[in-house]
């Protein structure tokens, strides 16, 4: 019996199979709610309002009205970068399923061709087969 010598990651290797159509239909998807939902219900129905700032009392002489608008302003702030940060973030990984599917688009292409020629090979390399007629005869020993 022969050893295996192989390293412990080669028998949990699992393959990862991707359609590079459906990459593509992904990206395109992601983008298009990105642009037709989420930004445009952003900028028109919620970021006026976080332009307007913290819309409470109208006493600039009460100190704790203060800390509560600063607060409210900071709020307002991160809101706006973490929502920022999410279009940007959700856009990356639309291109990046792009960027993957148009690097390994041809080589769906050259694999199919690659399979096609070692086929071919095989079948050239091969005997032809006998004649549906021709009875099969066992190939003589050799002693």
């Amino acid at each position: 019996m022969i050893p295996n010598e192989s390293p412990d990651w080669i028998g949990s290797y699992q393959a990862i199979d991707v359609d590079i159509t459906s990459l593509h239909d992904f990206a395109e998807v992601v983008r298009r709610d990105l642009d037709e939902n989420f930004k445009q219900a952003w900028n028109a129905d919620i970021r006026p309002y976080f332009e307007q700032g913290a819309q409470m009392g109208n006493s600039c002489y009460i100190q704790d009205l203060l800390k509560v608008r600063s607060y409210y302003e900071r709020c307002l702030k991160k809101i706006d970068e973490s929502m920022a940060n999410f279009y940007r973030g959700t856009a990356a990984m639309a291109s990046a399923a792009d960027l993957v599917a148009q690097r390994y688009q041809g080589s769906d292409a050259f694999s199919a061709e690659l399979q096609d020629r070692v086929k071919r090979d095989i079948d050239t390399a091969l005997p032809p087969p006998p004649p549906a007629s021709a009875p099969v005869r066992p190939t003589p020993e050799v002693a």
